[in-house]
């Protein structure tokens, strides 16, 4: 939590709050006196938990997965082709090295860390599957959107990409058979493609 804070640093209450959803009393403050205890005994050399009046402080050297998988990500988005791919898929790695928090239950913090990580990860997949399909690597391509639409398949976005990999593969069926999978999913909610995704399939089946 502290790690995730601005300046890596947060107010007692803000702790209570995010870890035990809003319980602030005698047995959750006793428990994050502990917490912070373990954790100053766990911390490697350099690195300490600051505690001035009211506030708690990470001092040193510190770094995450979901910190490192964020960086790259932004390192990616201000670069194109190969090295736009290879910082994507770094990212992709790490982002499917498991759940954040793996065990944690009925925290509204880790939930809400959760679906923020599950939607960067969506993006990644996406973005990386679109400099694939630049490169030409099709199949490579197909196979990362395929892995966003099992999961999701109201994103648009997803259906665009698969569109056009299937386009460039000369799959015009290929293309129809997704606007179609892509309508009836979004009919599923009353929902029609946008025009975006209209003018995409009929543009590659022209």
């Amino acid at each position: 939590f502290l790690l995730s804070s601005r300046n890596t640093t947060a107010r007692r209450a803000e702790i209570l709050t995010a870890l035990w959803n809003g319980r602030d009393d005698e047995a959750t403050r006793a428990y994050l006196r502990q917490a912070v205890k373990h954790l100053r005994e766990a911390l490697p050399e350099g690195a300490a938990i600051v505690t001035e009046g009211d506030t708690l402080s990470l001092v040193g050297a510190f770094t995450s997965e979901t910190a490192e998988f964020e960086t790259l990500c932004a390192a990616a988005s201000g670069t194109d082709g190969p090295a736009r791919r290879a910082l994507l898929f770094d990212a992709l790695e790490i982002g499917r090295r498991g759940l954040f928090f793996e065990g944690s239950r009925n925290v509204d913090w880790v939930d809400e860390r959760r679906t923020r990580i599950a939607a960067w990860l969506v993006g990644a997949k996406l973005d990386a599957a679109d400099t694939l399909t630049d490169e030409n690597r099709l199949l490579d391509a197909l196979e990362l959107v395929d892995e966003v639409l099992e999961h999701d398949p109201l994103l648009e976005r997803a259906w665009r990409v698969r569109m056009r990999a299937l386009g460039m593969l000369g799959d015009s069926d290929g293309v129809l058979d997704a606007f179609r999978e892509c309508s009836a999913a979004l009919g599923t909610l009353g929902l029609e493609p946008s025009r975006g995704t209209l003018e995409l399939a009929r543009r590659l089946r022209s």
